[in-house]
């Protein structure tokens, strides 16, 4: 009786990838053929699709009468008139032209040794290293060390 059960499943699980598999050709001849055409969107959506990376989280779109829009195109009419309407607006009559202050308070002092410190707490690990090539790991091992060399540095500039 389990042997019987173990086949079955097992024709079972042969036949869902063989349907799969099926699938996978006909989307993959799909986006072939989009990208032949040069409809790089639809290559873009397959490719995401069989990534298992299709997270799409469309909200809902409206129009202007408050009907639902279900289709990804009406959706899209909709943003590039919305977009039109709001950056498509006539100059205004009278140009901005704020007086000047005189009073702007700018710190021109160099950071403080803690500031310092805390910057280099709070950058990220793991990423890569600017144009300078340090990362940020290396500064973090010896925080101290690189917070006097960088309030040094600073008070020079």
């Amino acid at each position: 009786m389990r042997k019987k059960n173990i086949r079955s499943k097992n024709k079972e699980v042969k036949r869902s990838a063989g349907r799969e598999r099926v699938f996978v050709e006909e989307v993959t001849n799909e986006a072939e053929t989009a990208a032949a055409k040069g409809d790089m969107n639809t290559v873009y959506k397959i490719t995401k699709q069989l990534s298992g990376r299709n997270n799409t989280c469309n909200k809902p779109v409206e129009d202007k009468q408050g009907k639902l829009l279900t289709t990804e195109r009406e959706q899209a009419a909709r943003w590039v008139q919305h977009f039109e309407e709001v950056l498509n607006r006539p100059e205004p009559n009278e140009p901005a032209d704020p007086d000047p202050s005189d009073d702007i308070d700018i710190n021109i002092r160099p950071p403080l040794q803690a500031e310092v410190e805390t910057a280099i707490k709070a950058m990220k690990s793991g990423k890569a290293p600017g144009i300078d090539s340090l990362q940020a790991e290396l500064l973090k091992a010896d925080v101290i060390t690189a917070s006097m060399m960088f309030t040094d540095l600073f008070a020079k500039i």
